[in-house]
């Protein structure tokens, strides 16, 4: 995706999320003038305020397209989000928006091919399910091993539940596009 498509992505999600809270649109985005914009992807809003997250929530499966999950994502990580109280509005213009969008699911067994920073992860049993983007093990400095075992506190399960020969642990990329 080239820079001027992912300026109209971050640009859309905040005007998405001014009309939400009905604060004045000044830089309305032509998307027929972005056809990146109509490809169909799994992605992920996140709102930051003073440096710290405040909201982040997604759509993975690639049913979407990139405006119509923006549009729905940001308000959602805006007003949803269960970790965090929702935005009030005179704090939306402090707002740092960040956009991952996702590739393709890949199932995998072979966790030594899980790359810190590079993979997101995703790791279900039991129908539990839990999803970390690859900037959050980045972020913590993690290793791969704690990387499977957060992903794993965050679906509910025990940490090693990753090992389960019914665990289905699949890594993902993803393209970041910050504010």
């Amino acid at each position: 995706m080239n820079k001027s498509s992912q300026s109209a992505l971050i640009q859309l999600a905040r005007n998405v999320l001014y009309e939400h809270y009905g604060l004045s649109v000044d830089n309305r985005i032509d998307l027929t003038t972005f056809p990146e914009l109509t490809k169909k992807s799994g992605l992920f809003v996140s709102l930051y305020l003073r440096g710290e997250l405040h909201g982040c929530v997604g759509h993975v499966v690639g049913d979407m397209t990139r405006a119509a999950a923006v549009r729905k994502m940001a308000v959602a990580a805006a007003t949803m989000d269960p970790r965090f109280y929702p935005l009030e509005a005179e704090v939306i213009p402090q707002v740092t928006i960040e956009i991952s969008l996702l590739s393709p699911f890949e199932l995998t067994r072979d966790f030594s091919a899980i790359k810190v920073g590079r993979h997101g992860l995703a790791v279900e049993v039991e129908g539990q399910q839990g999803l970390l983007l690859p900037q959050v093990a980045d972020r913590y400095k993690w290793t791969a091993e704690q990387f499977l075992e957060e992903t794993c506190i965050k679906a509910g399960l025990p940490r090693d539940a990753y090992l389960r020969p019914d665990a289905k642990v699949s890594r993902f990329t993803a393209t970041v596009i910050k504010e």
